[in-house]
């Protein structure tokens, strides 16, 4: 086996992986019905299925360096009634980010 084989196999291999890792990903995300992800350096694009479409808000967040890498930046109750109506359970909608960006190395204001 001639080392551009071997190259091939090693692409191949990773190519795999990564399909892999992305419809595990999906799986997950469908099944529970919401994601979190981030949008640029430092904001958050919170995403729920809602008739089986992907309905988003975006919440502010910013990038730190140290053991708390980023400050999520909730929007007050009063501000946050300006969210589609679909989205006004604050409380759940927290808690659910807050799993993906876990207290260990997230700071939150306004939660």
């Amino acid at each position: 086996m001639g080392i551009l084989e071997i190259i091939l196999l090693i692409l191949s291999a990773i190519f795999l992986l990564v399909l892999i890792a992305y419809i595990i990903r999906t799986v997950k995300e469908n099944k529970r019905g919401w994601r979190a992800q981030p949008i640029g350096r430092d904001s958050i694009l919170y995403q729920q299925k809602i008739k089986n479409e992907w309905k988003e808000i975006q919440i502010e967040g910013e990038m730190l360096v140290g053991d708390i890498h980023k400050i999520i930046y909730f929007k007050t109750e009063q501000d946050w009634a300006a969210y589609p109506e679909w989205a006004q359970n604050r409380t759940e909608i927290i808690q659910r980010i807050k799993i993906d960006y876990p207290p260990h190395s997230t700071e939150y204001l306004n939660d």
